[in-house]
């Protein structure tokens, strides 16, 4: 009974954290100038990018309504490849010698200096990193510790 009333209020609360983390998004899209990609291009990155935010909102929220193991799994994966999406690859893909060669450290450098060069980006950026750490982590643990449905019987 108290696991159930603590995963429906982190579910509560990772509702808002994705909620945050999509107006802070949105905010900063319409902020920033545009992108050297092209307008197609850069219409279909911030489509995804608020296409995961959505994901997470909307499972986050079906996790407070019923508590179940392949919402929790889900929620999980959707963190793990946000946190992929926003930080972590950017990373690596630093490092590709077509794509600028950069070392790991150079790389991350560069992130650091991206992700802090205004307060708006700043704020954007770095408390949702740690959010969606933190939800990778909470979700597979709670994943691993909700019992299988075990099949009807007939």
């Amino acid at each position: 009974m108290v696991y159930a009333r603590v995963m429906k209020n982190w579910s509560q609360a990772s509702a808002a954290g994705w909620s945050l983390w999509l107006v802070a998004t949105l905010t900063l899209k319409f902020t920033q100038p545009e992108s050297q990609l092209g307008p197609l291009i850069t219409l279909f990155n911030h489509l995804i990018d608020v296409g995961i935010l959505a994901a997470g909102i909307t499972f986050s929220l079906l996790l407070a309504r019923r508590f179940e193991r392949p919402l929790a799994v889900f929620l999980a994966l959707i963190s793990a490849y946000a946190f992929w999406r926003f930080q972590i690859g950017g990373i690596l893909f630093k490092m590709q010698p077509e794509l600028g060669g950069l070392t790991f450290n150079e790389a991350m450098d560069y992130t650091w200096k991206q992700s802090s060069q205004t307060w708006l980006v700043f704020i954007a950026t770095v408390p949702f990193v740690l959010f969606v750490m933190i939800s990778i982590v909470a979700w597979s643990i709670s994943a691993m510790m909700l019992p299988m449905d075990k099949p009807a019987k007939q």
